[in-house]
C-alpha cells in the first residue's frame, strides 16, 4: 500500500511537470515556451530537437543484466514475498477506492488489516 501511495504521488508530480508550460528562452537549444509533453510529441513543429541520449553497447547491457541477477534480480525490487503481495493487492482492490492519497491512507490501512490477515474462506 505504501509503495502504491508513493508511486501515485510520483505519477502526479510527473504529470504536473510534463504538462506545465516552460518559460520561453530563445538561447535554449531545445524547445521552450511549451510543455515538455508538447515538445516531445510535436518536436518537429517547435524547431526540432536533438536526441542527446548515448546508446550503451550490447556487452555493457549484458553486464548490467548479469550484475542485477547476481545481486538478487527482480526480487530485489519487491518489498514482500509475492504471495503476500497478491493477497494485499486483492484486499486493496476489494475496497473499490475512488480517492487514495495522504489524507485517507491511515483509514485505508486500518480497513486493509483485517482483510489481509483474516483466514481465507
Amino acid at each position: 500500500m505504501w509503495s502504491k501511495l508513493i508511486q501515485a504521488g510520483l505519477d502526479r508530480q510527473r504529470e504536473v511537470f510534463n504538462t506545465h508550460k516552460t518559460r520561453r528562452d530563445p538561447k535554449k537549444y531545445n524547445p521552450s515556451g511549451i510543455s515538455p509533453n508538447v515538445a516531445f510529441t510535436l518536436w518537429e513543429d517547435h524547431g526540432g530537437a536533438k536526441n542527446s541520449l548515448l546508446p550503451l553497447p550490447e556487452e555493457e547491457l549484458e553486464l548490467i543484466a548479469q550484475l542485477m541477477e547476481d545481486i538478487g534480480g527482480e526480487e530485489l525490487l519487491e518489498f514482500v514475498p509475492h504471495p503476500f503481495a497478491e493477497r494485499c493487492e486483492d484486499a486493496f482492490d476489494s475496497l473499490n477506492l475512488t480517492v487514495f492519497d495522504f489524507t485517507n491512507v491511515w483509514t485505508i490501512f486500518e480497513a486493509l488489516l483485517p482483510l489481509v490477515f483474516e483466514e481465507p474462506a
